[in-house]
């Protein structure tokens, strides 16, 4: 059975004084079947109000439906 590819894009602005991404702000646009459809919408999205000056925080995550991405559980640091 061949595997199934979808594409979350989310939306993660970086705190560039830390180098890290500002955690309470990411946000889950959507889950797509295909990664041209991600850079579609981001192709939308960067001309609207709140993304217009970030458009370089977009990602596009690839996933493997039907797979266990927490099989270590949490890690505490």
């Amino acid at each position: 059975m061949k595997s199934k590819m979808v594409y979350l894009l989310q939306h993660a602005p970086l705190n560039e004084e830390e180098d890290d991404f500002l955690y309470d702000e990411i946000k889950i646009i959507g889950i797509f079947s295909l990664k041209e459809l991600a850079q579609q919408e981001i192709e939308k999205l960067v001309k609207l109000p709140g993304f217009i000056n970030q458009s370089n925080a977009f990602i596009i995550g690839p996933y493997e439906l039907n797979q266990d991405y927490w099989a270590e559980g949490f890690v505490k640091y």
